[in-house]
């Protein structure tokens, strides 16, 4: 039982860092695909926010196609234009519109999370506006990129001093490591979703110091129709399941460089 002036445990999905090491925040929602997505529905995306997001720049896809198999290859390209991308005025806000969805990214600083997901959600409501048809949404997903610089000034450092979640080297190969990559794809029970990981090294722009990338990205395929309400709860849920995976990636050394 609780009693009253009792310190309760933070949860971790409560927690907030002053240096938070987010480098990156990307919302992408996928949606299924109509005969009434064209490129000029898609060029007004923005109409409602074209003195916030006044760059454009078309998005391609490339297609090659052709035969190898002779002494004189017969291959030819094609580009096509399958959307746009604003770009907002500072340069540190986009977002990307296809007939497949949006993407919306921000860079750092990371301005928290309100004003991510309302920012998002105004880009969102004018690519709605904007294809002017009820939308199919088929994949949610919220992904976060961490760059966390580790002092080096003591010699070798230890990985696993500070992140929970590492690859681990057999102690008969060579040491120490000199680059790393390792990716993991988890379930996401409560959220009926997927979570994955990447634990990569990073230059760092800073002396002695390295940097360790923490790349944590879910997603959540969705298999009925749902409502505004529905996406941005489900949004919601990725977002707190994002807070849990970053706390159970990192350690307590970690959690004293970024408070």
């Amino acid at each position: 039982m609780t009693t009253a002036g009792t310190p309760q445990p933070e949860r971790a999905s409560d927690r907030r860092y002053s240096r938070a090491p987010i480098v990156e925040a990307i919302l992408d929602v996928r949606i299924a695909a109509t005969a009434e997505f064209t490129l000029q529905r898609l060029s007004l995306a923005n109409a409602g926010l074209g003195t916030e997001y006044p760059r454009r720049v078309a998005t391609h896809r490339q297609r090659i196609q052709g035969s190898f198999s002779s002494d004189t290859p017969d291959v030819t390209a094609e580009q096509s234009t399958i959307g746009f991308v604003f770009v907002s005025q500072d340069g540190l806000q986009q977002y990307r519109v296809t007939a497949e969805g949006l993407t919306f990214n921000r860079l750092a600083p990371y301005v928290g999370w309100h004003a991510f997901r309302n920012e998002a959600k105004r880009a969102w409501d004018q690519f709605r506006s904007a294809l002017g048809t009820s939308l199919v949404v088929s994949r949610v997903g919220l992904r976060y990129i961490n760059k966390v610089e580790i002092p080096t000034q003591t010699g070798e450092v230890k990985l696993d001093e500070y992140f929970s979640t590492v690859p681990t080297v057999s102690p008969t190969l060579p040491q120490p490591i000199h680059g790393f990559f390792m990716r993991i794809e988890l379930p996401l029970p409560d959220v009926d979703g997927t979570l994955a990981v990447v634990v990569a090294g990073a230059p760092s722009e800073r002396p002695e110091h390295v940097g360790v990338l923490l790349d944590i990205d879910m997603f959540k395929l969705i298999s009925s129709p749902i409502d505004e309400e529905e996406l941005w709860s489900t949004i919601e849920l990725l977002r707190k399941a994002k807070n849990s995976a970053f706390e159970a990636c990192i350690t307590d050394r970690t959690r004293e460089l970024i408070d």
